[in-house]
């Protein structure tokens, strides 16, 4: 049998989703069901699918607000003149396993279930399947995908790319038609790049304006040069602003990264003194009394 270019096959003309109501029935032996979420349900649960995904994660159980079926379709898959339903068990922290299901007569009580994706917590929670009906060669299968976590991907964000499987009747059992792993490409790498006087200028505003807030955005004047050059990615800026009757004087040394032309980074050391002038020029005060110390090194932040 030729190799099937399942990937160009998808039927188009119908939602390829498998959402609630895209069939409102299909036909089993002569009788009709409905092809609902809500039916699928009791199919799920009668054909014994619930207890088994039980088994493996205590996350389905028959009440409502635990789980839910989703995603149903139906569609003669097995090429045996009757419709079969594919669904999945959608839950909070779940698995969302899902099955082929047949329903004989279009009873939910005798129904029976295939290919069962069924994984426990040693496999991948928050699987995150998506069910597509796609045609290949004139007959129905189910396009299955999944979004892929990286180590230290929060739960309600992988970002390792997808996994797709096609899934169909072939040789008597359904199973996997076609698989293709589209890995995502990982972020570039922080790297040391030549930092201009312009560059190093906006990134210690940045930095003034995250540390100082109003006094930095509205002093009423000051200075920002930054042209001594410490190393090819480092800056030392000297600073002087003042709003009122304080004055903040200093340095600020800038040393930059970048990740792309798009993309960049750099972390400030200062050493910077508030002056309350008032303090110092009218009251005559000490320096331990009119003038404040600090210094420090920010964590690396965009600008």
């Amino acid at each position: 049998m030729a190799t099937r270019s399942w990937l160009f096959l998808v039927c188009t003309g119908i939602a390829m989703l498998a959402l609630p109501g895209l069939a409102s029935a299909a036909q089993s032996n002569g009788s009709y069901f409905p092809c609902t979420d809500s039916f699928a349900k009791q199919v799920a649960i009668e054909s014994g699918f619930v207890t088994a995904a039980n088994r493996a994660t205590q996350n389905h159980y028959d009440k409502p607000r635990y789980w839910k079926a989703a995603q149903t379709v139906c569609a003669d898959f097995d090429d045996d003149g009757n419709d079969e339903m594919v669904t999945s068990l959608a839950s909070m922290g779940g698995t969302e396993p899902w099955a082929f299901f047949d329903v004989p007569l279009g009873k939910a009580a005798e129904a029976t279930y295939a290919f069962p994706t069924i994984s426990g917590y040693s496999g991948p929670l928050y699987a995150n399947h998506t069910l597509e009906l796609v045609w290949v060669e004139g007959q129905p299968a189910i396009r299955d995908k999944r979004r892929l976590f990286r180590k230290r991907d929060a739960h309600c964000c992988p970002t390792g790319g997808t996994f797709v499987r096609l899934v169909g009747f072939s040789e008597g059992s359904y199973s996997v038609l076609e698989s293709e792993t589209h890995r995502a490409r990982s972020p570039a790498k922080k790297h040391k790049a030549r930092l201009s006087q312009g560059l190093a200028r906006s990134a210690a505003a940045t930095f003034l304006g995250q540390r100082y807030g109003e006094a930095w955005y509205n002093r009423a004047g000051g200075r920002l040069k930054c042209n001594r050059r410490l190393a090819f990615n480092q800056r030392k800026c000297d600073i002087s602003f003042v709003i009122g009757d304080t004055g903040w004087v200093g340095a600020v040394r800038i040393s930059y990264l970048e990740q792309d032309s798009t993309s960049r980074w750099a972390r400030a050391g200062f050493r910077v003194s508030r002056v309350n002038e008032y303090c110092a020029f009218v009251e005559h005060g000490s320096r331990a009394e009119c003038v404040h110390d600090e210094h420090g090194r920010t964590r690396f932040f965009r600008f």
